[in-house]
Order: structure tokens, then C-alpha cells, then sequence
């Protein structure tokens, strides 16, 4: 564990990337700075207590408790104890300011003011100066971010070794702000340098730890601070009854709430980064799932006795830990595209039958749940939660229909990172970028604008199996579908958005976690249907919310570079690149397309 936190720290001066976060000089003093931009971080998390998410640093969804409760409770209170968190939450409140500020969502670092010898002392008197009416302009804040980011680096040295409960919380807890703040930032590969070592920090607490991932009664994360349950341990197995062995929660304090609240955001964060970035193993999600493998869903909602959520928390929950699991065993069987004798082996094909039994069972569940009593009503936060849950039904289904890359399977079903869908797209057509964009919004399905059934939208893994076409045929039918719905989630949250305009009068917005925006991706990059591909590029491009790591806009742009270099025959590849076939590659293809754009300035 000492080692993880000394290599945590050592990348901020070793990596060339990060080379900008070393001390400066300047002193920035003004006190009343960081206190006005500390209370700013807090308004940028704050919830009425009637009004849930989604908030600045929440997830999109309103059950999204656990998140606030971390940004708004857990982070704070360690503020006051330690400078460390202090100086990277009030960084993080100076960040999200410049965010505001600036056009097109999109900052970087200015090497000039903060490196050796450069103009930070000049820049720092300005800032200072400006501080004491609060208006700074986009640069002065941008130094301030960066001088409050290299206090908190400095102070974690005294975290370096302890390895008590505590000093392992504050060092991540600045490392998820400083996640967040490179999100913001629009610095990627800043952000996965922060997660890399976050989750190498995990790796080094006791197993038992993570034990709650597996299970999905534990609803914590998903249920307001007040309705809480003490943070005793869910029941233990009936196996482990008969131990006379302590709970592991008692045992160990990397256990307690405010812990788990933390590996939950990690492993969100892992996920959408597993989506986004080659590279990175979901860690977290592949523990849960490995305890979770076999299971269909049948156990926890008997067919007999429960055809319905609840409540919208118990929803999610549930929903959130499928997709994870679907995920997590996307990265395990990475490399087993076609084989038949890996997905014929008995054991992984009752796994994925598990997987596909679950994903139905749990689509039943939100159908009912939707068209009951409790369902929400239109354009309401509960409303667009309804969406993007059913957005991540509908994306597991197409990851479970295209894992395996063989036909004809019934239950095979999910899809390896680097080929998903690769059958499904080629260089004849596959994209549809040459020609005009649609002109006007799609039209929508009433029933699905007003709640009822879902718009009788077909989320069941098996709703498709009679009409013929395979895998790719229901995939397919799925990223239509996935648009639709895609559709209504930004309706109702433009609407909410219009509502809290006077507090967020720009309407950008940010929330760490990926929901919307990778699904929509998927169905902009992989649809055979032009319709459904320009559709899902108008949402990209109209975007005005960042989630996390993906960014709408910049991710049209992506689409829209590379269609066109490959319809000019300039793409470099035999093949169309695999990150615009499935996910995992985003990166690389910027890459890609900046060696290729420095090359055309060069002839």
C-alpha cells in the first residue's frame, strides 16, 4: 500500500504529462480566495433537500445519493482537517468556474504561467488583485486552479506512508477531485493517470473491502443520507454463518461508508473509462462480477412473486450492477473473439445465459415499474432517470448479442472490446458521414414522451428472436432504440435545465459519471441505419453537458474527421479503426488524427 501511494505521488514528477502541477513559486496568499471558491465547490454540489440530483459532480441519475452525499459530506468534513482536500476541493470549485467561463467547455494549462522562470509571480499579483472583487478572468482563475492543485500534492507527502484508515481516504479523495478537475479540464490523459493510481491504491485493501459490490441489496449508494441504514454489513452467506470468524466489516475500517461510497465512485469511474481508453481493466467490476457469475436474476426477483421495481432507487441499484457486470465480462473475455472452444466450454456458456436471463428479467421489471403507479411523470429528473436506466438495459443488450462474434448462438451474448460490432460496419458504407445532416429533430413516439410502457419499447434480450437477421439484427434494432430514448433523456434534461437556469444561467453542465453520451457514441459509430447514425450525431454535436471523460461535441468532431479522411481514402488503415466500431480507443484515434494533421502541415 506504501509503495502505491509513494508511486502515486512520484508521477507528478516524473510524468511529462503532469510536469506543469510541480510547485511554483508564487504565493498566492488571499485566503479569502480559497474560502469564496471552497464555498463555491459546495454550491456547485448542493441539493435542495427536495430536489436530488442531478447535481455538478453527481451522476445523472436522482438516486444518485451516495455521490452527493460523498461530494457534499464526506469530502467537505475532511476539508476541515486536512489541507490536502481542502486546497484540491477549492481547486476543483476554481476549475469548474473556468468551465463556465469558457466558450466550448474546453481549457488547458498555460505551461507560461507556471513553469520555472515564467510569468506566475506577475500572473499571481493579478489574481490577487482581482480576487478581492471575484472577478477574475479565465486565465487569472486558471493559475489559481493550478497554485491550489500543487498545495494539495505538497501535503499529500505526509500521506505517503501511514496506512491508517484516514490518511488512505484523504489521498483518495484528492485523487478523485483531481480526477474531476482533469475531466473538466478536458485533459484525458491527466485524469487516467489520476484513476490508474487510485486503483492501484485499492488493490492494496483486504479483499473484504469490496465484498459490497456483490451485493446488490445494498442499496446505500441509491437512498437519501436520511433513510440510511447503519453501516452494518449486509447478511452474511449462509456458508459463512457457520464461522465463528468477525465480519470483515468490523475488522477492517477500509469497510466503513464513507470507504465504500469511494470504491463505488472508483468503479463508476473504471467503467467509463474501460468504454473510453484502452488499457484500463475495470478491476472493481471484474471482483463484484467474479462473486455474481451465475447469476440470472431469479433469486433476487422470483418470477412468482415480484414483476416490478419498487422504487426507482432499487431500479437503478440493480440496473447499474448488471451493466457493470456486462462490462466486466466484456474485459475478461478480451482476446476470445470467435473462439469456439472457449465460448462452447459448458461453464461460459451458462455464464452468458445467466447474463442474458438477467438482462430480461430486469427490462420486465422496469417495463411494469415504469407503467404502474409509481412510475414518474414527464419531464421530471425521475423521468429522465427512467431513460437512462432503460438506456443501460438497452446497452448491455448489445454488448451481450455481440460479444462472442459467432452466429446462430442463443445465448451467446456478450462482445470483446476491440471488435464489438466489427462485423456490423465496413468501409462501404458503414458510416454514412457524406451526407447532409438531418435538418430536423425525429419525431417520437407520444407514448414514449409521456412514460407509458416505454414507449413500448422492446428491452428484453429475447423481444427480437422471431424476426429474423441473428445478433446483428437485434443489435441493430437495439441502437435505434438506444437513440430514441437517447432523444428524450436531453428533452427532459434541457428542461430541467431551463428550470435552474438562474443558478447555471450558461446550461453547462458537468457530472463525473458517463450515462448518456458512450451509448449514443456507440449507436453514432456502429448503426447500419443512416437515419439512426445522423440522429445520433446531431445529439453529440448539440450536447451541453460533459460527462466525465466524454464530451459530445468533441466526440462528433471525431466521428466527422475521420468519415471524412476515409471517404478521401486518406484513413491510414486497411481497416475501418476500431474505435469507431465499438469503444476502448478514443484516445488513440486523437492521437491518430493529430500525427496525421501535423503530417499534412509538414508536406
Amino acid at each position: 500500500m506504501e509503495l502505491a501511494r509513494q508511486e502515486f505521488l512520484r508521477a507528478y514528477q516524473w510524468n511529462s504529462n503532469l510536469r506543469s502541477l510541480r510547485p511554483i513559486a508564487a504565493d498566492i496568499g488571499g485566503t479569502e480566495q480559497e474560502r469564496r471558491f471552497f464555498h463555491s465547490f459546495r454550491a456547485a454540489i448542493s441539493c435542495p433537500a427536495d430536489s436530488p440530483p442531478p447535481c455538478v459532480l453527481a451522476g445523472g441519475h436522482t438516486s444518485d445519493y451516495g455521490t452527493v452525499y460523498f461530494w457534499a459530506t464526506i469530502a467537505p468534513r475532511l476539508a476541515h482537517r486536512e489541507g490536502a482536500v481542502k486546497h484540491a476541493l477549492i481547486a476543483l470549485g476554481s476549475a469548474y468556474q473556468v468551465y463556465q467561463q469558457s466558450p466550448g467547455n474546453n481549457w488547458h494549462r498555460s505551461d507560461e504561467a507556471v513553469g520555472p522562470g515564467g510569468t506566475g509571480t506577475a500572473a499571481a499579483a493579478a489574481a490577487a488583485a482581482a480576487a478581492a472583487a471575484g472577478d477574475e478572468s479565465s486565465e487569472e482563475l486558471e493559475l489559481f486552479t493550478i497554485q491550489q492543485y500543487n498545495k494539495s500534492i505538497a501535503l499529500l507527502a505526509r500521506h505517503a506512508c501511514p496506512s491508517s484508515p484516514e490518511s488512505i481516504q484523504v489521498t483518495l479523495i484528492c485523487c478523485l477531485s483531481f480526477i474531476c478537475l482533469e475531466m473538466l479540464r478536458a485533459d484525458h490523459t491527466a485524469a487516467l493517470t489520476h484513476l490508474t493510481n487510485g486503483l492501484r491504491i485499492l488493490e492494496s485493501l483486504v479483499p473484504e473491502a469490496f465484498d459490497f459490490l456483490a451485493n446488490d441489496a445494498d442499496l446505500s449508494g441509491s437512498m437519501p443520507p436520511s433513510r440510511h441504514p447503519s453501516p452494518s454489513p449486509p447478511s452474511p452467506q449462509p456458508q459463512q454463518q457457520q464461522s465463528s470468524t468477525p465480519s470483515s466489516h468490523t475488522q477492517h475500517p477500509e469497510a466503513s461508508r464513507d470507504m465504500r461510497e469511494i470504491i463505488r465512485i472508483f468503479c463508476r469511474l473504471e467503467c467509463s473509462a474501460a468504454l473510453f481508453a484502452s488499457g484500463v481493466q475495470p478491476s472493481l467490476a471484474l471482483r463484484a462480477y467474479s462473486r455474481r457469475r451465475l447469476d440470472d436474476g431469479s433469486l433476487t426477483f422470483p418470477p412468482d412473486t415480484r414483476d416490478s421495481f419498487e422504487s426507482l432507487p432499487e431500479a437503478h441499484a440493480h440496473i447499474s450492477s448488471h451493466l457493470r457486470d456486462v462490462i466486466a465480462r466484456m474485459s475478461e473475455t478480451n482476446g476470445r473473439w470467435a473462439d469456439h472452444g472457449f465460448w462452447s466450454d459448458p461453464y461460459q456458456h451458462e455464464q452468458q445465459a445467466a447474463l442474458r436471463r438477467r438482462s430480461s428479467r430486469l427490462a420486465s421489471l422496469l417495463d411494469r415499474f415504469a407503467a404502474g403507479p409509481a412510475g414518474p411523470a414527464p419531464a421530471t429528473p425521475e423521468h429522465m432517470s427512467l431513460h437512462l436506466d432503460l438506456l443501460q438495459v438497452l446497452t448491455a443488450n448489445v454488448f451481450i448479442d455481440g460479444m462472442t462474434g459467432l452466429e446462430d448462438q442463443d445465448d451467446a451474448i456478450v462482445g470483446d472490446f476491440s471488435r464489438l460490432l466489427m462485423s456490423d460496419v465496413g468501409l462501404d458504407g458503414g458510416f454514412g458521414l457524406g451526407s447532409s445532416p438531418s435538418g430536423e429533430m425525429w419525431e417520437l413516439d407520444p407514448a414514449l414522451m409521456s412514460g407509458e410502457l416505454l414507449g413500448g419499447i422492446d428491452a428484453t434480450a429475447n423481444g427480437r428472436r422471431d424476426s429474423g437477421g441473428g445478433a446483428s439484427h437485434r443489435s441493430q434494432a437495439s441502437l435505434a432504440q438506444m437513440v430514441e430514448v437517447a432523444s428524450v433523456i436531453v428533452q427532459t434534461g434541457n428542461a430541467i435545465k431551463q428550470q435552474g437556469g438562474a443558478i447555471n444561467p450558461s446550461g453547462r453542465w458537468f457530472i463525473y459519471d458517463s450515462g448518456m453520451l458512450w451509448p449514443v457514441y456507440l449507436a453514432a459509430t456502429s448503426a447500419q441505419d443512416p437515419a439512426v447514425r445522423q440522429k445520433a450525431l446531431k445529439i453529440l454535436r448539440e450536447a451541453t453537458t460533459r460527462e466525465g471523460l466524454w464530451d459530445g461535441p468533441a466526440l462528433h468532431d471525431l466521428i466527422r474527421e475521420v468519415g471524412s479522411k476515409v471517404a478521401q481514402n486518406r484513413w491510414p488503415f486497411h481497416e475501418v479503426p476500431r474505435s469507431l466500431t465499438g469503444l476502448g480507443g478514443i484516445p488513440d484515434m486523437w492521437e491518430t488524427l493529430a500525427m496525421m494533421r501535423s503530417g499534412d502541415m509538414s508536406t
